[in-house]
């Protein structure tokens, strides 16, 4: 509305009161070109009046200018249409739209979205609670203002990451097991939520705690169970199982065991051949020769010649019937 010089007051009423000096509602003082917005009800005849306060004659003009209901959001902000991977406590988001004064919040698992969760908000976000893993959820925003609400809005949905898995329960080699074989089977329990594992065994617990790619032997297999490669007998092994869940990530903060690897058996072998002895009645014999060995003894090797005979370390010398290796 705009009027020629000076203020004038604006008022208005609804026709059905009669255009008398009673029932006005005042807006406010009009100087030069202004806009107010007055809140109508459709089908009903109104008057407006301009009331001058200057005692000068003025001349003004009212225009009346519907404002419609707003339109709907284009698009989520936030998360994107149909995306996956989204976290179970996500803040919905989208843009402002012309004209509008609030938003209608709708979401849930149904489809399309018709449960009303947030209603008139004046912002642009809202963050739903206790989602969870691994399903759809559908969401609608819906534009308001006086004229009333958008009409039609589509709806939007998103998935939400998959659940971690839990960690396994570890069975075999019982924890810090001594006297296990060198070639040994880790077996473990399954934990939920769990697709494939990561296998972690090395002498270094801390690589193993810390998960360096040096220290995995097995990456993303589905059994539960490893069979490892030949290991050094009489050391102690650290090993741990890390879960990962359908979508490929990985459970932190899973117990590492450790095992010691059995000593191995002493074994003891001869090399050269001894040829039939000959010789006259109370007469040496010549002497022969050959060596013995050992791996991982646990004490001497004792060699005993037969009767008759006698055995030596020194050649010529030193004769018994008995010797006692030292390893």
């Amino acid at each position: 509305m705009s009027v020629s010089t000076g203020y004038n007051d604006f008022f208005w009423k609804a026709a059905s009161v009669g255009c008398n000096a009673t029932s006005w509602t005042y807006v406010n003082d009009i100087l030069g070109t202004e806009t107010w917005n007055v809140t109508l009800t459709a089908g009903v005849n109104y008057y407006f009046m301009l009331d001058d306060e200057d005692l000068v004659a003025n001349t003004g003009t009212i225009s009346v200018a519907c404002i419609p209901p707003p339109i709907c959001a284009a698009t989520p902000t936030a998360p994107t249409n149909a995306a996956t991977g989204v976290a179970t406590a996500p803040t919905l988001s989208w843009a402002a739209v012309a004209n509008a004064t609030g938003y209608d919040v709708y979401f849930g698992t149904a489809n399309p979205a018709t449960t009303l969760v947030s209603t008139n908000q004046a912002g642009l976000t809202y963050s739903p609670t206790g989602l969870i893993g691994n399903t759809t959820y559908f969401w609608r925003i819906v534009p308001r203002n006086a004229a009333g609400s958008a009409t039609g809005c589509t709806t939007w949905s998103f998935t939400t990451v998959p659940p971690l898995a839990t960690c396994p329960t570890l069975t075999a080699p019982a924890n810090a097991a001594t006297g296990v074989s060198i070639a040994p089977t880790l077996t473990w329990t399954a934990g939920a939520n769990t697709s494939t594992y990561d296998v972690y065994l090395s002498t270094n617990q801390t690589d193993v705690n810390n998960q360096v790619v040096g220290a995995r032997v097995s990456t993303s297999q589905a059994g539960t169970s490893y069979n490892s490669a030949s290991l050094t007998p009489s050391t102690t092994y650290y090993w741990r199982i890390v879960p990962k869940n359908s979508a490929g990530a990985e459970t932190t903060g899973c117990t590492t065991r450790s095992f010691t690897t059995a000593a191995p058996s002493p074994t003891v072998s001869q090399s050269g051949t001894l040829n039939a002895f000959s010789a006259c009645p109370n007469v040496a014999s010549a002497q022969q020769s050959f060596s013995v060995s050992g791996l991982y003894l646990t004490g001497n090797i004792v060699v005993t010649a037969p009767t008759g005979f006698s055995v030596s370390t020194t050649s010529g010398s030193g004769w018994a019937s008995s010797v006692s290796l030292t390893p």
